[in-house]
């Protein structure tokens, strides 16, 4: 398959791509996604840059209660991570990156995919 490489953000959904581990944000933390303001935002319309350093500026219907303070502090060890770079957005091949897209790569993704065909003895 493949994921999001991110740049500046711009051409990525916060909620709804794949920029940060090995799925959405919105199916890791679908509390916090149905909490959010800004469901439909970009990665960069979520933060700015401040004093040299990016800061997220997250907006919540309500305040968190006590029990979702520890989704709440996973939830920003997971985002932390970005700094936005000044390149666009990309995709990148994740079966070989190195190599890039091919034909062959994809084929052995279907191969290992198909599953034997389940035969009945009568």
């Amino acid at each position: 398959g493949v994921s999001k490489v991110l740049g500046n953000g711009n051409m990525t959904s916060f909620w709804n791509d794949t920029w940060v581990g090995d799925q959405p944000l919105g199916l890791r933390f679908p509390r916090l996604f149905s909490m959010s303001l800004q469901q439909q935002e970009n990665v960069y319309q979520m933060g700015r840059m401040e004093l040299g350093g990016w800061r997220w500026n997250l907006i919540w219907r309500r305040n968190f209660f006590s029990w979702e303070t520890s989704i709440y502090d996973q939830f920003l060890a997971v985002i932390d991570e970005f700094q936005p770079v000044d390149q666009e957005d990309s995709w990148q091949w994740r079966a070989d990156p190195s190599v890039g897209f091919t034909a062959k790569s994809v084929y052995f993704i279907l191969i290992t995919l198909q599953r034997p065909a389940v035969q009945l003895n009568q």
